[in-house]
C-alpha cells in the first residue's frame, strides 16, 4: 500500500489526536478511581458504607424540614412534619426513668393534630404496652395498657382528668 506524504501526514495527525483523547479519558478514569477510594475511607480504613452524623434532616424542594432522625440527650428519634412544617409524627426511643439500668424507658410513637397538640401516644414503658387518647387541647381522654403478665386495663378520664370508667376497679 503506497502513501502520499500528504495521506501519511493526515493519518499520523489523527493518530495523534486519538491518542491525546485516550490519555485524557485514561487519566479521568485514573483520577476517579483513587478519588474514589479515598473518598471511601475514613481514618479507621472503614470501606465508606456508613455515614456518622448525630442528625440528618430531609427537607423538601422548596428547603423546609419533612423529616428529621436525630440523638437527643443518646436516644434516637425519627420526627416527620407536614407541609406547613408542624410535627405530626414522632419515634423515639426514651431513655430509661427509675429502673435499674435503665429499664423504665422504652419505645414511643406519639401522633400530633394539624394544631401541634399531641393526640395520640403508643408506646411501652416498664412492665406495660399502652396507648393514650389525648382531646383537642391535649388532656388525656382514655388510656389502655396491658402489663407483661398479660394484665390489662382501661380508663376513661373526664376533662378534669377524673376517672368516668376503670377496668379492672381493684386498680387505684
Amino acid at each position: 500500500m503506497n502513501m502520499t506524504e500528504t495521506q501519511f501526514a493526515a493519518r499520523l495527525l489523527r493518530l495523534e489526536r486519538s491518542n491525546r483523547q485516550l490519555r485524557v479519558v485514561l487519566a479521568a478514569l485514573i483520577l476517579g478511581g483513587v478519588t474514589l477510594g479515598l473518598g471511601g475511607q475514613d481514618s479507621t480504613g472503614s470501606s465508606g458504607r456508613t455515614v456518622d452524623a448525630q442528625a440528618f434532616i430531609l427537607r423538601d424542594a422548596q428547603g423546609a424540614a419533612r423529616a428529621q432522625l436525630a440523638l437527643s440527650e443518646g436516644s434516637p428519634s425519627l420526627s416527620l412534619y407536614d407541609q406547613r412544617g408542624r410535627l405530626r409524627l414522632a419515634l423515639a426511643i426514651e431513655s430509661g426513668g427509675s429502673g435499674e439500668n435503665g429499664e423504665n424507658g422504652g419505645p414511643l410513637m406519639n401522633f400530633y393534630g394539624p394544631d401541634g397538640a399531641p393526640r395520640v401516644v403508643i408506646g411501652e414503658r416498664g412492665t406495660a404496652s399502652f396507648v393514650i387518647l389525648r382531646d383537642a387541647e391535649g388532656a388525656p381522654r382514655a388510656a389502655m395498657a396491658v402489663q407483661d403478665n398479660g394484665e390489662p386495663s382501661l380508663y376513661l378520664l373526664d376533662e378534669n382528668m377524673n376517672p368516668i370508667f376503670r377496668e379492672p376497679r381493684t386498680q387505684p
